[in-house]
């Protein structure tokens, strides 16, 4: 009961299935599996182990769901965070998390220009798919043997930060296990099946956003993922740049 263990049996059943769809790009479970697998070994050569914790600041797109799966199968702690944080907050998530791994937008302030020493970072062009230096490390061969993680079921997986309502955000930690088991009872309780289509417009950097990616991953169903250019087209809808639907007469 492992996290990678629900886009494996998924590749492996119905490898040319659509998986997941943002704005007019599109992945298979094939092609995911394998984008997992090249992340996870570039991550491990670049000298990340066991444990270690990589942070997600991202809004919903594609490479959120390689990374779900990368660090799963790396055995790394995913940890995911707003990207409109402001610099002090990640700051504090960065401590707090001892993270050896970042990856954000190049638009994103979340760094405030600087990258931390001894710290990976990978940014994403949310402009240009094959930009920004995230593209660059998925494109490249990284020597060492395919990933697959060592360990157990209930070793660490998602470290998810409160909102702070009552003082500092606190770190939180959640197993394989858990997420695997709250995706498949979602999947169980909902009557979610491969014909289906979910749309994800939960920030996957929210725990719920996640467990619904995994949901629907788990019932081998397709992601319609909510994306940032969504999001504004129905801002410029709501101001009238877009003619509305009705009219109220």
């Amino acid at each position: 009961m492992r996290i990678e263990d629900l886009l494996r049996a998924q590749a492996r059943r119905m490898p040319e299935r659509v998986a997941g769809v943002a704005g007019s790009r599109s992945v298979t479970f094939g092609a995911l599996e394998e984008r997992a697998e090249r992340l996870a070994r570039g991550l491990s050569a670049a000298g990340l182990r066991g444990g270690d914790r990589v942070i997600v600041a991202l809004p919903n797109c594609l490479e959120f769901l390689d990374l779900i799966f990368a660090t799963a199968r790396a055995n790394l702690v995913l940890v995911p965070l707003n990207p409109r944080s402001t610099a002090a907050e990640f700051a504090r998530a960065l401590a707090d998390a001892d993270a050896k791994a970042v990856v954000t937008t190049l638009r994103s302030g979340v760094l405030d220009g600087a990258a931390p020493a001894g710290v990976l970072v990978l940014e994403i062009d949310e402009e240009d798919e094959n930009g920004g230096s995230y593209s660059a490390f998925l494109a490249a061969e990284h020597a060492g043997p395919t990933c697959h993680a060592a360990g157990s079921e209930l070793d660490p997986w998602l470290l998810a930060f409160t909102s702070g309502s009552t003082g500092k955000p606190k770190g939180v930690v959640l197993s394989h296990r858990a997420k695997y088991l709250s995706a498949v009872m979602e999947a169980l309780d909902t009557a979610t099946t491969p014909v289906d289509v979910g749309l994800l417009n939960t920030p996957m950097f929210h725990v719920h956003g996640i467990v619904m990616a995994l949901t629907l991953i788990a019932a081998g169903a397709r992601s319609r993922l909510r994306t940032t250019d969504d999001f504004r087209e129905g801002v410029e809808a709501f101001h009238g740049k877009r003619k509305p639907r009705f009219n109220g007469s």
